[in-house]
């Protein structure tokens, strides 16, 4: 009997130069926003629009050469790649290997003969000071097989969850309020889908 043939997405994010990125994260924005196949992004579009519209911006300042605008566009670039990347694996999970689903996100299809392998919860997870005031990081053991990394907070005793994402398993967190104590998590995303949450740790903004 023949494999079922599992389609995923055809990302290929680190080789879109920058005025690509951003006709790509248009299409890819477009298309998911309201998809009913693609109910939770693990990307908020709103954000995503936000991030797409700024690096756009950024990307005309530093058409001068100028070198800290140049610096402050390749910053922007990141984010929109990292946002990319989450939504890439987001896809593949919602999708399951339908290339129909795949292609209704704007974003191509390339095809594996077995499906992707499911992720482990994030262990060793540890909250510690930044230099920067108001700022924690979150770091954890990196998992084999994740793509990228979510890192959640909410202030002690509330259930509003905030996430930042990142490719790395140290993430930093900003906009804390110095003084209170915050509970975090992490999880690991990668074509699968998002792994379980780790344990939460209570730790004190500085």
């Amino acid at each position: 009997m023949d494999k079922k043939i599992y389609y995923q997405v055809r990302a290929e994010v680190d080789k879109l130069i920058t005025t690509n990125l951003i006709e790509r994260g248009g299409i890819v924005h477009k298309y998911i926003t309201g998809n009913a196949n693609f109910p939770n992004p693990t990307v908020e579009m709103p954000a995503f629009s936000i991030a797409i519209e700024e690096l756009k911006i950024a990307q005309l300042d530093a058409a001068t050469g100028d070198r800290t605008k140049i610096a402050f566009r390749n910053g922007k670039d990141i984010v929109v790649r990292v946002m990319m990347r989450m939504l890439a694996d987001y896809v593949n999970s919602a999708a399951a290997g339908d290339k129909d689903i795949i292609l209704s996100s704007g974003f191509d299809v390339r095809s594996t003969p077995t499906p992707p392998q499911e992720l482990d919860a994030p262990e060793k997870v540890e909250v510690l000071s930044s230099k920067t005031t108001g700022a924690m990081v979150v770091k954890a053991k990196r998992v084999k097989g994740a793509k990228s990394y979510v890192a959640q907070y909410a202030q002690e005793g509330t259930p509003n969850w905030l996430s930042t994402f990142s490719s790395l398993s140290k993430i930093t967190v900003e906009g804390l309020a110095p003084g209170t104590t915050y509970s975090f998590r992490m999880a690991c995303v990668n074509s699968k889908g998002q792994s379980k949450w780790s344990q939460q740790v209570e730790a004190m903004a500085i």
